[in-house]
């Protein structure tokens, strides 16, 4: 994530989830992977925390989450599906 409280230790990077209930974030719920991102564990802290500013959250999380979408899909992690039920 990089963000203001980073600690650029790669060995505290952790799989961090959106906090937004449009992304699946409930009581007890966490979002869909989806909506994840990677994180050391002070970025992880600080997102969680809710006590940055929303637009500063919300700018850090999307260069995050596009930056962690390209390392699942460059590592074959990620594959889009498409439901469609006509294939019933």
């Amino acid at each position: 994530m990089n963000g203001p409280n980073c600690n650029y230790n790669p060995e505290t990077t952790v799989l961090c989830h959106s906090n937004k209930q449009v992304h699946g974030k409930g009581w007890g719920i966490k979002a869909s992977d989806e909506h994840s991102f990677y994180g050391c564990s002070g970025c992880n802290m600080w997102f969680d925390s809710m006590s940055a500013p929303e637009e500063e959250r919300e700018h850090y999380y999307q260069v995050a989450h596009e930056r962690t979408q390209e390392k699942f899909k460059e590592k074959g992690l990620w594959e889009v599906v498409i439901n469609d039920d006509s294939w019933n």
